[in-house]
Parts: C-alpha cells; structure tokens; sequence
C-alpha cells in the first residue's frame, strides 16, 4: 500500500490488515480460556531518517466508534516514532 511521502510504502499483515471476526466479542478468559489477542503488524518499508511519525490505527466495523471527540482512543490507537540515523 502506498501512502503519504512522509511515510512510504508499507506492508501489512494479515494482507489487508484486519482481524478475522472470530475474536470478537470477546467474554473474558474464564469463559474463553483459549482465547489469544488478534495481531496487526505494519512494517514501513521507507520511513525517512531523523524524522517523527504520528501513526494512527483504527479499528472499522459494524458497532464500533473510533470518532468519539471526548475519547480520543476509543477504537483506535496512535504510535509516535522517532527514526533517528
């Protein structure tokens, strides 16, 4: 995927960065003891050097808010990266 000069390529894994439903809803582990956390990873092929990210990763879906202006991390997360030379 392409994405803003700033940032560059990148790969995401899964393929198309989601979440396969099964792990959701989540009930707790005492009535799903097997459960394990979903995995997202995003590897950033060409991040420019001595430079600062802001990285936001949203969750999308049917029910979910991720645009709460009173909770800004309700259904998302940001990273803040620092690449140093």
């Amino acid at each position: 995927h392409a994405y803003p000069e700033s940032i560059g390529d990148v790969i995401f894994y899964p393929d198309n960065g989601t979440f396969d439903l099964s792990y959701f809803p989540f009930y707790g582990r005492q009535p799903q003891p097997n459960y394990t956390n979903p995995l997202v990873a995003v590897k950033f092929l060409s991040l420019k050097k001595n430079r600062h990210f802001e990285i936001q990763c949203k969750i999308n879906g049917p029910g979910i808010i991720n645009d709460n202006p009173y909770e800004k991390f309700e259904g998302r997360v940001i990273f803040h990266l620092d690449i140093q030379k």
